[in-house]
């Protein structure tokens, strides 16, 4: 029941980033950031973790913003967003930029 709703939240936070260039207004952009927010307390008091110390790019953990080729194992210098998982399994990669992206 739970991994229902955390999917349910995770696929919702995507189309939440999907449509978000979409609002060119700063209250429309507003009601999203905190929708965003809201979304991801919910996860966590839920019982999710965050991903947010990986020292190296996993494709499974993470999506590398400034290098979409990024290769696994390259080392994560900062991570812009924090990803969340429930025990082992990822509902929500963490952002990050990796060392020599180009």
């Amino acid at each position: 029941q739970l991994v229902k709703v955390f999917t349910e939240c995770a696929d919702l936070l995507s189309e939440i980033e999907r449509i978000s260039s979409r609002f060119k207004s700063s209250d429309s952009q507003l009601l999203l950031e905190l929708v965003n927010e809201r979304l991801r307390t919910a996860l966590y008091l839920s019982g999710g973790k965050t991903i947010d110390s990986d020292d190296t790019f996993d494709p499974v953990r993470h999506i590398c913003i400034d290098n979409p080729l990024a290769k696994d194992g390259t080392p994560i210098i900062e991570t812009i967003e924090t990803g969340i998982l429930l025990e082992s399994r990822v509902f929500v990669k963490a952002k990050v930029r990796v060392l020599n992206a180009e």
